[in-house]
């Protein structure tokens, strides 16, 4: 074929192909814009009907309403304006203000809790009912019956000690120990003769001529036994008073009480204390002991004698209250290893 006949028969055809192309766009651009036509239509219909029910007065709702594109107008630009129809013409959706869907900025509610006083929800403190009290009846407990000392007006004790290596000794006949037997110890009670112990002590202060003597206590410390036997023994001691107004030192064997060659020059009261009362004397090593009260023979000693100076002196002699053999041991005073343990004396004096 001839070059210049074929490019005519190509031309030819791409315009056919133009044609057919342009009545297809246009076919499609007429039905896209009815359907936009009728879709106004029904908005407009809906907004009428909308508006002729009655509304609330809402400012907002109005403004927003007036703010909205009109279709229609939109729609009569488009198909009047300069090319509506030509082929390939813009379909896009008219570019009309948009309403504002942002939250209005206007003041938030205040959801803060006021500061004011709390309310006070502590439970009242309900008073409490007063009820009485029962009176219980209270035991009647009995009270023990507690010896009761009655003692005489204007009463004095003297707590007395020994003051000289001279006041107390031992005398078993025939021997004298001034100074106790061999550690320097002084026995008190039988070995075949009674073996005498005396203790002299000095009065502090005047027992005058009708006086009472309330109590009086010898107090010696033990340091041993001699086949004594203790409370299964029976034994026990006797203790009187030398009967004198002022009892000299002991100066040998010859003092010795009831001594057959010279009977008056120890005498001694006819009152005796029994040490114990009743039943055997416990003796223990390293412990004092105390008599029962000797009140019977210094009260025979102070109204034979019409009542006793002060300064003068008062001298015990122990022994024996039995025959058979057994001494109990106390130390001489200002003895080595006995000297904070001498003899004492305590006597209560009511006049």
């Amino acid at each position: 074929m001839p070059r210049a006949t074929s490019r005519a028969a190509f031309l030819g055809t791409a315009l056919l192909g133009t044609a057919l192309v342009a009545g297809c766009f246009m076919s499609l651009d007429e039905n896209r814009w009815k359907l936009a036509d009728r879709g106004a239509q029904g908005e407009r219909g809906a907004r009428d009907l909308r508006s002729d029910a009655p509304q609330p007065n809402d400012s907002s709702s109005d403004a927003a309403a007036d703010a909205k594109p009109d279709v229609a107008a939109s729609d009569a630009a488009r198909t009047d304006g300069p090319g509506a129809d030509a082929p390939g013409a813009d379909a896009k959706k008219p570019d009309g203000p948009k309403p504002d869907a942002k939250k209005s900025d206007g003041p938030k509610p205040d959801t803060k809790k006021p500061d004011g006083p709390k309310p006070d929800t502590k439970k009242p403190d309900a008073a409490k009912p007063d009820l009485p009290r029962p009176d219980l009846p209270k035991p009647d407990l009995p009270k023990p019956d507690l010896p009761k000392v009655d003692l005489p007006g204007n009463c004095a004790v003297m707590n007395l000690s020994l003051l000289a290596a001279a006041d107390d000794g031992e005398i078993w006949p025939p021997d004298y120990f001034p100074d106790g037997e061999t550690g320097n110890e002084i026995y008190l009670g039988m070995d075949e003769d009674p073996m005498w112990g005396y203790f002299r002590f000095t009065l502090t202060q005047a027992i005058p001529a009708g006086a009472t003597i309330a109590s009086a206590n010898l107090t010696l410390f033990g340091v041993g036994a001699w086949q004594w036997g203790g409370a299964t023994g029976n034994k026990a001691l006797n203790v009187r008073a030398e009967l004198a107004a002022d009892a000299p030192a002991v100066t040998g064997a010859g003092d010795v009480p009831g001594n057959p060659a010279n009977p008056s020059s120890r005498p001694i009261t006819t009152a005796v204390v029994r040490w114990p009362a009743t039943g055997g004397l416990v003796w223990t090593t390293g412990a004092d002991h105390a008599s029962p009260s000797l009140a019977p023979i210094l009260q025979e000693v102070v109204t034979s004698k019409g009542g006793l100076l002060q300064g003068s002196h008062v001298q015990l002699w122990l022994r024996s209250a039995q025959s058979s053999n057994g001494a109990v041991i106390t130390p001489d005073f200002k003895t080595a290893g006995y000297a904070s343990h001498p003899a004492r004396l305590s006597i209560t004096v009511c006049k």
